[in-house]
């Protein structure tokens, strides 16, 4: 198990809870309701939890180690940095549990707090990230907003020519809970998000006019692209399954991420 702070331990205390089963199941209350709503969803119980509160899990990973003269496959994380909000909380539990399952399992994971330090520039560590073979995205309402997060998964989607089955042997993508794509009407706010980034870009370029630098003149043009992709790249998130459940992420060691990128091993 990755159950780690204060969310680890409130996510203990309601388990043993419910396995006393004595008497209603109790009523559940935690503010913010958005915060109840993403983290304490209601699921089955998976087949393996059988084990009361207090007992090892009968779940645990078996670690496929590389064989002799095999390097660990390395797997980029792509995330937005969690905050003190509640939401926050949850993308750093889940980056952390994501990292510490992929190095039990014998992936070398790679994010970009481990390999930047203070004074080192910023893009080597991108570029390094858009151009490998294995990349998990964590998508959170603050990626989809965040003009960095938004260029490391446009230059994959740009990479694979905007081919959603080749981007899908790469790309194992976790869409966190409070992030709703599946319809038009969810979709809608992030393209108008990027399409009010595109308007704002397009008037500072007019005036500022020749005083722009070449990364000025860039970030207008990827801001365009991004309006014009976002629809797309949105479509492609919804299309992968994967769990929506973050319980069946954290509670299992991220056993389908996992087997999503053996089974691209496996593919190549």
């Amino acid at each position: 198990m990755w159950e780690s702070g204060s969310l680890g331990l409130l996510r203990k205390i309601r388990k043993a809870i419910l396995w006393q089963r004595i008497g209603e199941k109790p009523q559940e209350r935690l503010t913010p309701a958005s915060f109840a709503a993403a983290f304490f969803e209601d699921r089955e119980p998976h087949p393996l939890e059988t084990s009361p509160p207090g007992e090892p899990s009968r779940l645990d990973i078996q670690p496929q180690r590389p064989g002799p003269g095999e390097n660990a496959p390395e797997v980029f994380i792509s995330y937005a940095w969690g905050d003190d909000t509640p939401e926050g909380m949850i993308r750093t539990e889940v980056v952390e549990g994501l990292y510490a399952a992929l190095a039990k399992d014998g992936f070398q994971p790679v994010r970009d707090s481990g390999e930047i330090r203070p004074g080192d520039r910023i893009s080597p560590f991108i570029r390094r990230l858009t151009r490998a073979d294995l990349v998990v995205t964590v998508i959170s309402a603050k990626y989809l907003h965040s003009y960095y997060c938004m260029y490391e998964i446009y230059r994959l989607w740009q990479r694979f020519q905007g081919d959603g089955d080749e981007l899908a042997r790469h790309v194992v993508p976790i869409v966190l809970p409070e992030v709703r794509v599946g319809s038009l009407k969810e979709r809608a706010p992030y393209l108008k998000y990027w399409n009010e980034q595109k308007a704002e870009h397009d008037a500072l370029r007019l005036d500022l006019g020749l005083s722009l630098s070449a990364e000025d003149w860039d970030e207008v043009r990827l801001v365009h692209e991004f309006s014009h992709h976002v629809g797309q790249i949105l479509g492609f998130l919804n299309d992968v399954l994967m769990p929506r459940k973050l319980e069946d992420h954290l509670d299992h060691g991220f056993e389908a991420v996992r087997e999503a990128l053996r089974r691209r091993l496996r593919e190549r």
